[in-house]
């Protein structure tokens, strides 16, 4: 076969701080039309490879088989429209819209690299007046947060998979339309809004 499917499992069980997958109920119970993302590796007849995340509209659930969404970028290999069989095991993505989150995953989020990688979820979070949010660390030192190559990029969507505690606050801000600076705490397993930061 031309293609094959990456285990989502595996990869997240390698690199559990950095590759983030949906919930195991999740990916066993998908319905007819739910989107959800899988790894393909590609291989043309040319000897030409290379590994692609592509989206795939489920349309058979016992077993699933879904309907490719994207056009690869390595051409010859799989199309648009193709079908494609894959398990709960290859799912690294599912496509929930942005009424059923209860925010905009596309949201950007700013951190430490420190913060993104420590086990705890951060201890403080931001949504500034401008709407973007920021995770931080209870002591970071000015050096640390002037450093670019420290301060990551992410966006809510990818926050909330790696640490799904933050999914309670991010929502509690999408539904206030109170638009002014507002900082949560993480305190005993849960955040706390505060005002006096």
């Amino acid at each position: 076969m031309p293609w094959t499917l990456h285990s989502a499992e595996e990869r997240a069980a390698e690199a559990p701080r950095s590759f983030f997958i949906p919930a195991a109920e999740l990916r066993r119970s998908l319905s007819v039309g739910d989107t959800v993302k899988l790894i393909f590796h590609l291989e043309r007849d040319d000897g030409e490879v290379a590994v692609e995340r592509m989206w795939v509209e489920t349309v058979e659930t016992d077993p699933y088989v879904g309907l490719l969404r994207n056009e690869p970028h390595l051409g010859g290999v799989i199309a648009y429209g193709d079908r494609v069989p894959f398990a709960a095991e290859h799912v690294c993505g599912y496509a929930y819209s942005a009424a059923e989150l209860g925010y905009d995953p596309d949201t950007p989020c700013f951190l430490l690299q420190r913060v993104a990688e420590a086990e705890d979820p951060p201890a403080l979070l931001l949504r500034t007046e401008g709407g973007d949010w920021e995770a931080h660390a209870r002591e970071e030192t000015p050096a640390e947060l002037e450093d670019a190559d420290r301060v990551l990029a992410w966006t809510l969507g990818y926050l909330t998979d790696r640490f799904p505690q933050t999914e309670a606050p991010v929502r509690e801000a999408s539904a206030d339309d109170d638009e002014a600076e507002t900082w949560w705490e993480w305190q005993a397993g849960r955040y706390v809004r505060v005002d006096d930061r």
